[in-house]
């Protein structure tokens, strides 16, 4: 549901100059994250899945990829924090 905000989002924070280019950057992410992430679950799935069985049990069948992708949040929320601080910063020096 909150796709639809991206494109406010992406225009407040780089203009409508590059637009285009910005969006197609941004709309490539999750395509690219679907697919590594579901490889790697899918490969720690299978390591985890015991020679006789066709079926993994445990917690260690997604820990990896839990670990994995939650780290990737908590680091996608620092970089936006980032962006926001510096634009931020910049707005308040004047260069806008």
């Amino acid at each position: 549901g909150t796709w639809v905000l991206v494109v406010g989002i992406l225009s407040d924070f780089f203009g409508n100059h590059n637009f285009g280019k910005n969006y197609g950057l941004i709309a490539m992410g999750p395509a690219l994250s679907g697919m590594l992430f579901n490889t790697f679950s899918a490969w720690t799935y299978e390591k985890y899945t015991p020679i006789d069985s066709e079926v993994c049990l445990g917690k260690n069948c997604y820990y990896m990829s839990f670990l994995l992708t939650g780290s990737a949040a908590i680091l996608s929320c620092m970089v936006s924090s980032l962006l926001e601080c510096s634009r931020r910063q910049s707005s308040v020096l004047g260069n806008t």
